[in-house]
């Protein structure tokens, strides 16, 4: 199931892998660690999708409560990525709650990594995947020069896919 959102700069997609990456991390039982990583997106004949999600791994850090991604880890997937055509577009991570929004440190932490990247993007994608089933647990927002803007789910298939 392919998740849109609809955004100033136009609609944002999800593919089902990346989805499938988000459910296998969900913090569904009392003892589930947060887990997070990065969006990757390409651009095909001016459509853009989200298509790949980095998982956690070596170098993280993660409680209950919170995840810490090893930074250097990050940037080697980055170039890796970027290599093979992906744009690193934004951080995704989960919350041990049904329906999840993001805390002050969230958005801090985006508005601080939107402001150090290399990128011509309007804004960056920040998706917070909670314990319900899609779409219900997925809180999706743009963090740009304008702050954070959540980002409402798309209901016509017929709308155009368009770049961050």
């Amino acid at each position: 199931m392919t998740l849109r959102f609809c955004s100033r700069v136009g609609v944002i997609e999800l593919s089902d892998d990346v989805l499938a990456t988000f459910n296998r991390h969900r913090q569904t039982k009392f003892w589930s660690k947060e887990a997070g990583g990065q969006l990757f997106y390409r651009e095909v004949a001016g459509k853009a999708c989200v298509e790949y999600a980095t998982e956690p791994g070596q170098g993280d850090r993660r409680s209950r409560f919170a995840f810490w991604p090893a930074r250097q880890k990050e940037q080697k997937e980055i170039n890796q990525l970027f290599a093979k055509g992906l744009h690193y577009v934004g951080d995704w991570h989960t919350h041990p709650e049904d329906s999840p929004s993001p805390s002050g440190d969230d958005t801090s932490k985006m508005m601080g990594i939107f402001k150090k990247s290399e990128h011509v993007l309007a804004g960056m994608l920040m998706v917070i995947v909670g314990r319900k089933a899609t779409p219900d647990s997925i809180w999706c927002g743009l963090v740009g020069k304008r702050g954070v803007q959540r980002l409402a789910v798309a209901r016509k298939s017929s709308e155009q896919n368009a770049a961050p």
